[in-house]
């Protein structure tokens, strides 16, 4: 699912999400508003090569994203300075050590 370089907002709810889709988000580096939330397949890995270059998100929604762990939500804290919003609601694999990052 391409992003157009001037979005602002992209919202790609979907289970069968491949990790290998978001690199389509490479040159969205404007983008403020990302939604994941039901991305089941959805790996530390691939959500933290993507934010490396999203450094302009404010608002961040991962609902439900089964497989992201602490260090997810670690790296999302180290690459976006500027995240007003972040919603982690049914992921199961979070840690008390989130609450530290």
């Amino acid at each position: 699912v391409p992003v157009p370089a001037t979005a602002l907002a992209a919202a790609l709810r979907r289970p069968d999400l491949a990790d290998a889709a978001l690199a389509d988000l490479a040159d969205a580096a404007r983008l403020a508003a990302l939604d994941l939330s039901g991305c089941i397949d959805l790996t530390d890995d691939a959500l933290t090569a993507t934010l490396a270059r999203l450094h302009n998100l404010t608002d961040l929604a991962l609902a439900g994203c089964a497989l992201l762990t602490s260090d997810a939500v670690a790296a999302v804290c180290q690459a976006c300075p500027k995240l007003r919003a972040l919603n982690l609601s049914k992921c199961r694999r979070l840690t008390d050590a989130v609450l530290c990052a």
